[in-house]
């Protein structure tokens, strides 16, 4: 398990123990590290078959960033809103 650096009020429920053995990372590289992980374990196997129905992989992928775009926007919660700004790795959908 791996978690950002900065500290978040939800961190305080976790135990010492897990606290001891937990990767923490920047936030930019904890963003990274869990969108490669998402890709390489799941989205690329989606991928292909998205392409046997007939959605080319770059339409895949940019009807996958709207998505994201659209839950971003409709969050009500600011506290929410704050940490997506802070998480900006989702910039990195830009190129669809």
């Amino acid at each position: 398990m791996r978690l950002v650096k900065e500290e978040f009020p939800e961190m305080d429920s976790l135990p010492q123990e897990v606290r001891d053995v937990t990767s923490r990372l920047s936030a930019d590289y904890l963003i990274h590290d869990l969108q490669t992980g998402h890709f390489v374990t799941v989205l690329r196997f989606i991928s292909p078959l998205m392409v046997r129905l007939g959605v080319p992989e770059r339409r895949f992928y940019q009807l996958l960033a709207a998505v994201l775009s659209d839950y971003m926007k409709n969050i009500h919660k600011c506290q929410s809103v704050l940490r997506f700004s802070h998480f900006s790795g989702h910039k990195s959908f830009a190129w669809c």
